[in-house]
C-alpha cells in the first residue's frame, strides 16, 4: 500500500472543493491527516479498487486535513445496506440481517474506532440506505425494505456500534411526511419518495449509455450491478418459455442502467418494469444511481464519500464491508461462513449448502451463518449443550444453549476450549454459573494446563492472511490460549 505520508502528491483536491489548497499546514496536522487516510485505505476493496494512474485516495488528504486543523470529527457517508437479495434460495439466507450484516457493521464501526484511537474528535459513518431507490425494480416489497432497515438499527443498538448512524431516503428528499414513520406510513409513502428523488435530482436529457462509455466510475458501477443482478433476479424473472437467456441478459442490462440513473443523476420518469416482458435491468439501475448520488452529495456535502463499488478513487473511496479476502464483500448479496481458525469467507448460500465441511447455524430461530464442522463446538450435550458464536474481529463467545446458569464452570470441557483457543482466540465463556467459586475456578484452571504466552509481532497480516490490524494490532488478537469468564 502506498505510504499516506508521501508528500510528493497532489493534495490540492478535496471531495467538497477540488481547488482548495493546503496552506503551510502544521506538520502534526498533516501527519495525523495522513494517518487517518491510511486507516481508511486499510479497509479498501482488495481487488481492482483503484485503477492505474489514479491517486489512491491522496486527493482526499486536503479535506481530512481541514477537519484535523479545525479539530472537527471526521464525518463519512456510505450509500449501502438496501435490502437482502430477493434470491434467498441460492444466494442469501433470508430477508432480514444475519451474521454477515453484523460483521459488516462491526467492521465499519471498527474503522471509525481506529480513527478515534489516533484522533481525539474521532469519526462517524452515516449509512444512507438506498433500498427504496430501486427495490421495485428487483421485485422486493417496500415492507421488506422497512423490516431490513429496522432490524439493522436494532442490531446497531444491541451491539453498541456507537460510531454508526443511519439515514433513509425520506431524509434526503422533500416530502411532507411526519418525522417519525412507522411501517404503514413508510410503505404508504414509498412511491412518493421515489418520485421525489427523480423530480428533485434527475438530469433532463441524461444519456446513460453515453455516460457508461465516457466515465470510468459509472462503467465500473454498471458492471457491478450486472454481476449481482444476474443472480438476484434469476428467480424473479426465470429463464424459460417466453424468456430466453439473451432476453434475460438484455433485461438485466436495462435494469442496471435504470438503477444508475436513479442513483447518480438522471432520468425523467419513474420506471416500473413488467414481470412478463424482457426488461433491460442494468439500464434501469444506472438511471436510478445517478439521481441518488446527486441527492447524497447535496445532503452531505462535507462528508467523505465511501462506496461499495470499485472506483477510480477520484470522487469516492471504495471500501470492503467484510473482513475477508473472498470476492463477495456486501452482506446483502452473500452468505458468511467461518473456518475453524476464525477465517471469514463469503459466497452464495448454495456454495456452502453443497459443501459437506460446513453446517448452517441458526440464531433466534433464523439461519444466520455457516461454520466449519468440528466436534470442538459440541460438549455438555446431556445438559443442553452450548452455543459458539463468532466474535468480531476474532475469537468465540461460548454460552449454555439452554440459557444462563444452565451449565456451571464444572461442565466446561477444558480440553476442547483450549484446543479452540489455540486456533481462534480469545475464547469468552459467558453465563456459566459458579464462576465466583474460587476452588472450582482453580481446579478448572489446572485442567486447562500451562498457559501459552502472548504472541507479540509486527502489526500486519496474521498467518491466515487476514488483515487483523484494521481494528487490533497482532499482539492483541494472536493470543493462542486466552480464556475469559464473565461472572454474573
Amino acid at each position: 500500500m502506498p505510504s499516506a505520508l508521501n508528500l510528493e502528491v497532489d493534495v490540492s483536491a478535496s471531495p467538497s472543493s477540488p481547488a482548495r489548497k493546503l496552506e503551510t499546514p502544521e506538520p502534526s496536522h498533516l501527519e495525523i491527516a495522513s494517518q487517518i487516510l491510511g486507516i481508511i485505505l486499510r479497509y479498501k476493496l482488495a481487488k481492482d479498487t483503484f485503477q492505474a494512474g489514479t491517486k489512491d485516495g491522496t486527493n482526499f488528504l486536503a479535506h481530512i486535513h481541514s477537519k484535523v486543523a479545525a479539530k472537527e470529527r471526521i464525518l463519512m457517508c456510505l450509500p449501502a445496506f438496501p435490502f437482502k437479495s430477493p434470491n434467498n434460495t441460492t444466494k442469501v439466507l433470508g430477508r432480514l440481517p444475519d451474521k454477515a450484516e453484523e460483521f459488516a457493521l462491526a467492521h465499519l464501526n471498527g474503522l471509525c474506532a481506529a480513527i478515534g484511537d489516533i484522533y481525539t474528535p474521532g469519526a462517524r459513518l452515516m449509512i444512507v440506505s438506498d433500498g427504496l431507490v430501486y427495490n421495485d425494480l428487483l421485485g422486493v416489497p417496500d415492507r421488506d425494505v422497512w423490516a431490513y432497515g429496522e432490524a439493522l438499527r436494532a442490531l446497531r443498538a444491541r451491539k453498541d456500534f456507537r460510531h454508526i448512524e443511519f439515514c433513509r431516503l425520506k431524509d434526503i428528499v422533500h416530502v411532507d411526511v411526519p418525522d417519525e414513520l412507522d411501517e404503514i406510513r413508510y410503505v404508504a409513502n414509498a412511491t412518493n419518495f421515489r418520485h421525489a428523488l427523480l423530480q428533485q435530482f434527475s438530469k433532463p436529457g441524461y444519456n446513460v449509455s453515453l455516460r457508461i462509455s465516457e466515465d470510468e466510475d459509472t462503467c465500473l458501477t454498471y458492471r457491478g450491478y450486472i454481476k449481482f443482478l444476474e443472480t438476484d433476479l434469476q428467480n424473479v424473472y426465470p429463464i424459460g418459455e417466453g424468456r430466453s437467456k439473451s432476453k434475460y441478459k438484455k433485461g438485466v442490462e436495462y435494469i442496471a442502467k435504470q438503477m444508475l440513473t436513479r442513483g447518480d443523476v438522471s432520468s425523467l420518469s419513474f420506471i416500473r418494469p413488467a414481470r412478463t416482458g424482457p426488461v433491460n435491468h442494468a439500464a434501469v439501475l444506472i438511471v436510478i444511481t445517478q439521481a441518488f448520488a446527486r441527492a447524497v452529495r447535496q445532503r452531505f456535502p462535507d462528508r467523505l464519500r465511501l462506496s461499495i463499488h470499485p472506483s477510480t478513487g477520484e470522487n469516492k473511496l471504495s471500501v470492503n464491508l467484510l473482513p475477508t479476502e473472498t470476492s463477495f464483500t456486501t452482506p446483502w448479496h452473500c452468505s458468511i461462513a467461518f473456518r475453524l481458525d476464525g477465517t471469514v469467507i463469503t459466497g452464495h448460500r448454495s456454495q456452502f449448502d453443497a459443501n459437506e465441511d460446513f453446517e448452517l447455524v441458526y440464531e433466534k430461530g433464523r439461519p444466520s451463518y455457516f461454520r466449519e464442522k468440528s466436534s470442538l463446538f459440541s460438549w455438555a450435550g446431556e445438559k443442553g449443550g452450548i452455543t459458539c458464536e463468532p466474535v468480531y474481529p476474532t475469537g468465540l463467545l461460548i454460552r449454555p444453549a439452554a440459557g444462563r446458569n444452565c451449565l456451571s464452570v464444572r461442565d466446561v470441557d477444558a480440553a476442547k476450549v483450549r484446543a479452540l483457543s489455540q486456533l481462534n482466540s480469545p475464547i469468552i465463556l459467558r453465563d456459566f454459573s459458579r464462576t465466583r467459586n474460587r476452588d472450582l475456578l482453580v481446579a478448572k484452571a489446572c485442567e486447562f494446563g500451562v498457559p501459552t504466552p502472548w504472541k507479540f509481532d509486527t502489526p500486519g497480516r496474521n498467518d491466515r492472511g487476514v488483515n487483523v490490524t484494521n481494528v487490533l494490532p497482532v499482539d492483541e488478537v494472536e493470543n493462542k490460549a486466552s480464556f475469559s469468564t464473565t461472572p454474573r
